[in-house]
């Protein structure tokens, strides 16, 4: 039986990493994390549930080793190291110590099902909430604006460098003077042209490195899109292809001359789609080894 556990618990892994964002494929995946196992006399033909069996004998108000919930349990070490993993990549489940498990309040609320535990959950959001408004208040009075420059084009994001601003928007650029606002050239791709969801840029060396996406079309493609500073000539266009998401912001760090970027995806289901735009939990933060090959090298 214990091996049989071990071949189960490696399939649900190998299909967890192969995840790439597809919905239906989500839920083949979530079905088979919930396989129901009660009736142990076929247990050796059937999935095991891996999922809420183990959190459910963890202490309310103590931490558990993986040694002593395997025994509560009575699945083998290695499986229970396995199932709490993806509870731990999800952030239902902490693990203080290696192999070493408690509850928060996330998991409290799932687990024992009463209003006080989902009250701390709320409660604990809305806190967050009214701390960050508490930090943007409070940026926002201690800031002193020192120049209104009228650019109304400026809806998808702003980039600088030493003597110009660039407004965004979805398929144009606007070079500007940084003291009067005044445009003095223009990039205009179209509205039908082959880009047509611009989300921000970063001037680097002279080049204005520009995040797209094929935003609200399915399946999700991006690409890094270039221009040239001095003429705004389109000069450049790489694939970043369709696994990831919609390039949303990309930067050079400054020392370390190591490249950033973020894949967004939406829980929301968008208009005229039937399925979540691409998941939030599928979002990443990448490095990327920078030109020529923009590959994510981490994430």
């Amino acid at each position: 039986m214990t091996s049989n556990l071990i071949e189960v618990a490696e399939e649900l892994l190998a299909s967890a990493k192969a995840y790439e964002g597809d919905p239906a494929k989500q839920m083949e995946l979530l079905a088979l994390s919930d396989e129901d196992t009660k009736d142990t006399s076929d247990r050796r033909s059937r999935r095991p549930t891996l999922h809420w069996s183990a959190p459910k004998k963890i202490p309310f108000e103590d931490t558990i080793s993986a040694s002593e919930l395997t025994m509560a349990v009575n699945l083998d070490e290695s499986v229970i190291i396995r199932a709490m993993r993806l509870l731990l990549m999800h952030g239902i489940a902490p693990e203080p110590s290696p192999d070493a498990y408690h509850h928060i309040p996330d998991s409290l609320a799932y687990v024992s099902g009463t209003s006080h535990h989902f009250s701390e959950v709320t409660l604990g959001v809305q806190k967050t909430a009214r701390l960050r408004l508490a930090i943007f208040q409070r940026d926002l009075v201690s800031s002193t604006p020192v120049r209104l420059i009228n650019a109304t084009d400026a809806n998808q994001g702003v980039a600088v460098d030493r003597d110009h601003i660039y407004s965004i928007d979805n398929f144009s650029i606007t070079k500007r003077n940084k003291t009067t606002g005044e445009g003095v050239l223009q990039w205009y791709g179209g509205e039908d042209g082959q880009v047509f969801h611009v989300d921000g840029g970063v001037v680097i060396n002279g080049t204005l490195y520009a995040p797209h996406s094929n935003y609200l079309q399915i399946p999700i493609t991006s690409s890094l899109e270039m221009l040239d500073t001095t003429t705004m000539q389109h000069i450049g266009s790489h694939s970043l292809g369709i696994d990831r998401g919609s390039l949303t912001w990309i930067d050079q760090h400054p020392g370390t001359k190591v490249w950033y970027g973020t894949f967004a995806n939406y829980d929301h289901v968008q208009r005229g789609q039937q399925l979540p735009y691409g998941l939030t939990m599928n979002t990443r933060l990448c490095q990327f080894d920078g030109p020529p090959a923009w590959k994510c090298v981490r994430s």
